[in-house]
């Protein structure tokens, strides 16, 4: 059983490349991993068998068997694995982005010019003002427009940093 992502993005991966390889030896891959919902409904499979060891049956303030004994959010630094994968489970997500796979393109959006759509229009009928100004990108814009123009969903969270 191979853990590579059963997405197609993940063919340029490592584990990708793996798991490309063995199929054209061996046949067919079971895929096991991120983005696969399947992943992350095991280990809330797994988690709920711990959680009910140790607390017993959850219950809710009026003493009926609760329907959500856990609360789940899934922590990561990549859109195409963690935070689709987490969407396609359905549950919430939260990305980091002070490190991982996407910090080189969340730095290089977070500055644009001063110029607007006008000055945009009005450079292409005269020779556009010299501007040095340059205007910080929320880190929240950021985020979305990296997800949205790759088309991958939005984390239902965003940190820039975690420690422990």
């Amino acid at each position: 059983m191979s853990s590579s992502s059963s997405s197609s993005s993940s063919s340029s991966s490592s584990s990708g490349r793996l798991k490309n390889a063995y199929e054209k030896i061996a046949g067919s891959v079971l895929s096991f991993g991120k983005p696969d919902p399947a992943f992350f409904l095991y280990a809330i499979s797994i988690a709920n068998k711990e959680h009910k060891a140790k607390y017993g049956e959850a219950r809710d303030l009026k003493g009926n068997p609760s329907r959500r004994p856990l609360r789940v959010l899934h922590v990561g630094d990549s859109i195409s694995h963690d935070i689709l994968g987490a969407s396609l489970a359905n549950i919430d997500s939260c990305m980091i982005t002070d490190h991982g796979v996407h910090y080189k393109e969340l730095e290089q959006l977070k500055y644009k010019t001063g110029t607007d759509n006008i000055e945009q229009f009005q450079s292409m009928l005269s020779p556009p003002p010299v501007s040095n100004t340059r205007e910080e990108i929320p880190l929240l814009m950021r985020v979305c427009d990296l997800c949205d123009n790759s088309g991958f969903p939005r984390p239902s969270y965003i940190l820039e940093s975690f420690q422990l």
